[in-house]
């Protein structure tokens, strides 16, 4: 069992999964009623998505998927939130990690 952990922990999964769990469960207790959230929040609560789509776009377009997605998800379930919070987190993280060492693989050269 201890050398399936280590072999996990040695190419970076378990990494990875360790920071994807750590954020999942620091973030359930975040409630999306705060700070940006809730404004996206109370937005789409009193009116449809197109209508705030279309606002948005007319005062700021290049975060219209974004922003849609966010109003979207947060009325469908805080879980889901939640969840696509966690995950975006720990894929930053793999690309972070991975142009670290394309950058050190290219000093090296």
């Amino acid at each position: 069992m201890k050398e399936k952990i280590k072999k996990l922990f040695e190419n970076g999964r378990g990494v990875i999964f360790a920071l994807f769990i750590l954020q999942f469960i620091v973030t359930i207790f975040i409630t999306p009623n705060r700070h940006d959230d809730a404004w996206f929040l109370e937005q789409v609560t009193g009116r449809s998505s197109i209508e705030f789509a279309l606002s948005r776009y007319s005062t700021w377009t290049s975060r219209l998927i974004l922003e849609i997605t966010e109003c979207l998800v947060l009325k469908t379930s805080k879980y889901l939130w939640v969840l696509i919070e966690s995950l975006m987190f720990a894929l930053a993280r793999i690309f972070n990690i991975k142009n670290i060492y394309k950058k050190r693989r290219e000093s090296t050269k």
